[in-house]
């Protein structure tokens, strides 16, 4: 079989506002955990977050703080919320996805640092089902394999479930 593997943010889904509201929420996430100002949190994550690939690592590399990461960034970006910035483009991305799997006869790997709840409402919102594109064997979200991109331990999971 052969495989495509893809991320929802920037190649599925590719919104800017959503994208600005994720990067919002996870400046202020720093902000609180470290308990310093908006300003401070944003300077952090914009000299730390391009060495160290994900917000959470910027804190540490637990469980606990990557789930903790997952609810509070992305829990308030309901159906109804992306719905309201969902665009034709939006929709045309996955009907183009979906040709492309049928037509080269290959299977897509979801890989996200995003949380699985999120990835669904993505998808309903732009009224589709995430399982349109992705096998439920072949999803692999931050929350499911507990560490994120560009961890090895992220890329070695996936690796060995697909073999």
């Amino acid at each position: 079989m052969k495989y495509i593997l893809l991320d929802v943010d920037d190649l599925v889904f590719c919104n800017e506002v959503i994208a600005d509201c994720i990067n919002t929420s996870s400046i202020s996430y720093i902000a609180r955990r470290f308990g310093i100002d908006y300003l401070t949190a944003s300077d952090i994550s914009n000299h730390l977050l391009p060495n160290v690939g994900h917000t959470t690592k910027i804190l540490d590399h637990s469980i606990d703080t990557l789930q903790d990461f997952n609810h509070e960034v992305f829990a308030k970006l309901t159906i109804s919320e992306l719905a309201k910035h969902v665009t034709e483009e939006n929709r045309n991305t996955i009907k183009k996805l979906l040709q492309i799997k049928d037509t080269l006869d290959v299977e897509f790997v979801l890989c996200t640092n995003t949380p699985l709840m999120y990835c669904v409402r993505v998808f309903k919102a732009m009224q589709f089902s995430l399982f349109d594109l992705f096998s439920p064997k072949h999803i692999f979200t931050s929350d499911i394999i507990g560490c994120v991109k560009p961890d090895a331990n992220y890329f070695n999971y996936v690796e060995e479930e697909l073999s």
